[in-house]
């Protein structure tokens, strides 16, 4: 009997320590929550009576806290706090609380020091737990310069492990996937806002212009602004980009009309497809979630590229803006032929083998 309760005394012991490494391996902070106590179990080779028991004593020690209904926290730990105790594990003595601030802290101090590749991956896991990170949240965590993050961000987006966003990155996204657009517009902000550039410088006085719905269409319409035009004529089916546009008395705006789609900010449906009938336009430009030379442009969104479709039919001239990151990508359903496309903009990211296939079809490639 009492070699079975040496032996189970040594096992939670044991599984305090991994518990306190798992802590350390995670990055986990004050106020993050651990994993659940079966996945805890299974990780750890152990019952989950052993769990709760080491739990326990972890808690007591006032490295963890118990949240009734909520789990297991690592427990914060301010200065200021006079009352330490919780629940019937009395205050944490002086030689605990020493303890617990060196465990709660040793995260940030041993993964300053990790090597390049452990980090990344570090970030990769993060991501697919957590779905987004930002640059301050990589200092924080691992210890390293704003500068070292962004570089491990930059490279995973190279292996394509992520998508960078303003400030941060996002896990992968799928093409055929249908995200909001206040996802969309912190993707690549910087490369749309230099194809913005070159789009406008291709806009005259008096032309009549048109937009599909996205987030680096819209980032040309808020650089119109910007323009010292006296009239320009803005045909669109995006609530943004009307916004943006609303307030200049010198741009005569016309909306399509229809059924409003929440994720997009456009209108579709009948309604805009018959505004959009009589219609011409000087200038089409025209975004896409995946562009090929032999597929065309592609959307997830079925009702939005018929509209795409018919905008086509009525320019003279169709201008496709999209950032590098959707070229050889395809989505659901067609939302525009290479054969009718005259011109890309895109960034210095593309690789030179899209540019030239693009380019043997006649089709010109602005590259930013």
């Amino acid at each position: 009997m009492f070699k079975t309760i040496e032996r189970n005394l040594s096992l939670t012991d044991r599984t305090e320590r991994q518990i306190k490494q798992l802590i350390v391996d995670r990055s986990l902070r004050h106020g993050e929550r651990l994993p659940p106590q079966d996945e805890l179990a299974e990780r750890l080779g152990v019952s989950r009576t052993v769990i709760r028991e080491a739990m326990r004593f972890l808690v007591a020690k006032g490295l963890l806290e118990a949240r009734k209904g909520s789990g297991i926290y690592v427990r914060r730990h301010e200065s200021d706090r006079p009352d330490r105790s919780l629940g019937d594990a009395g205050p944490v003595n002086p030689e605990d609380k020493v303890n617990m601030e060196s465990v709660a802290s040793q995260p940030r101090a041993a993964t300053g020091h990790l090597l390049p590749e452990d980090r990344r991956r570090r970030i990769a896991e993060m991501l697919n737990h957590t779905e987004s990170v930002t640059v301050a949240d990589l200092v924080d965590r691992f210890g390293v310069s704003r500068v070292t993050a962004r570089a491990d961000l930059d490279y995973l987006a190279g292996q394509g492990a992520l998508v960078r966003s303003h400030g941060g990155a996002l896990k992968n996204t799928d093409p055929r996937s249908d995200y909001p657009l206040q996802v969309k517009q912190t993707l690549h902000h910087a490369e749309k806002v230099r194809i913005a550039s070159a789009a406008v410088k291709l806009l005259k006085d008096g032309d009549t212009i048109a937009f599909d719905s996205g987030t680096t269409t819209c980032e040309i319409a808020k650089q119109i602004a910007r323009l010292n035009f006296e009239s320009l004529t803005v045909i669109t089916n995006a609530l943004n980009i009307a916004n943006e546009l609303c307030n200049l008395p010198w741009v005569s705006l016309i909306m399509t009309g229809g059924i409003l789609r929440h994720k997009s900010y456009s209108f579709n449906g009948p309604q805009a497809l018959e505004t959009l009938r009589n219609l011409r336009v000087d200038h089409l430009f025209l975004g896409a979630d995946a562009i090929d030379v032999e597929t065309g442009l592609t959307t997830p969104d079925i009702l939005g590229a018929q509209i795409a479709l018919r905008m086509i039919e009525l320019a003279q001239e169709v201008t496709v803006v999209v950032d590098a990151s959707k070229f050889v990508r395809h989505s659901l359903t067609v939302s525009g032929k290479t054969e009718d496309i005259d011109r890309v903009i895109t960034d210095a990211r593309v690789s030179t083998t899209h540019v030239d296939l693009f380019r043997q079809r006649g089709i010109e490639v602005i590259i930013v």
